[in-house]
């Protein structure tokens, strides 16, 4: 039976045990996108393959299958050490966020290369961040805008003239257009906090964002357009 080998980047989304000394896990890969990957030797002696077989954990994997079975881990190569998830539990949450937004939006053998090596980046950057909860919100809102799931303009979509302050079903609008054609509630944005959503969207800088700390009301905003995208897509 031919087999298939594969090297790739991948970040480990979950853990299921098996059997004694084995555990399947799910890898979030650059080229395969989400898999199921079989691992054995998982003994108390083996730390090293234990903690790049964990959560969050993210390196270069080289796998095995043979036809009509799931992969089998090969090796492990070049993982990203990032001490400080060890001690600042706020820098742990967010990366728990990371991995909690790809098993939310992305379906299995889905390869999405762009969304990894941002994901990659955001990683790399969590040891120096300051505000990793605006880093957090930020990586939410550009795994939508990767999934097509928001369009967020500082015009209005309808009449491309009055600055937007409504976002409702993946659209932005200015009050008056909003009046005028729908009846149902929708999320109300001032005009600092559509700015600030705009930067976290759409900025290429890290360093940029993480300037900004995230209020308490921005938040739950974000998080309710966020929970809103993918319930209408699952």
């Amino acid at each position: 039976m031919t087999t298939t080998t594969i090297t790739t980047q991948g970040l480990v989304l979950r853990t299921v045990p098996y059997k004694q000394n084995g555990r399947v896990i799910t890898l979030f890969t650059e080229k395969l996108g989400t898999i199921g990957c079989m691992v054995y030797g998982i003994t108390p002696k083996n730390t090293r393959l234990n903690t790049q077989t964990s959560p969050l954990a993210l390196a270069s994997y080289t796998l095995t299958q043979k036809k009509g079975s799931l992969f089998t881990l090969k090796e492990v190569c070049d993982p990203l050490i990032i001490p400080e998830l060890r001690y600042r539990l706020p820098l742990l949450k967010t990366a728990a966020t990371f991995g909690e937004a790809i098993s939310r939006s992305q379906a299995e053998f889905n390869p999405a290369p762009l969304l990894f090596q941002l994901t990659k980046a955001y990683f790399t950057y969590l040891a120096k961040a300051k505000n990793p909860l605006t880093l957090a919100q930020s990586y939410k809102l550009k795994t939508m805008k990767h999934d097509g799931l928001c369009n967020f303009q500082l015009r209005c979509c309808k009449c491309r003239k009055n600055q937007m302050s409504h976002y409702y079903e993946g659209d932005s609008y200015c009050d008056p257009c909003h009046r005028r054609m729908f009846t149902t509630d929708s999320i109300q944005f001032s005009q600092e906090e559509w700015h600030q959503l705009y930067l976290l969207t759409y900025s290429r800088s890290l360093a940029q964002i993480d300037q900004f700390e995230m209020t308490p009301t921005l938040e739950e905003k974000i998080d309710l357009i966020y929970n809103q995208a993918y319930q209408l897509t699952h």
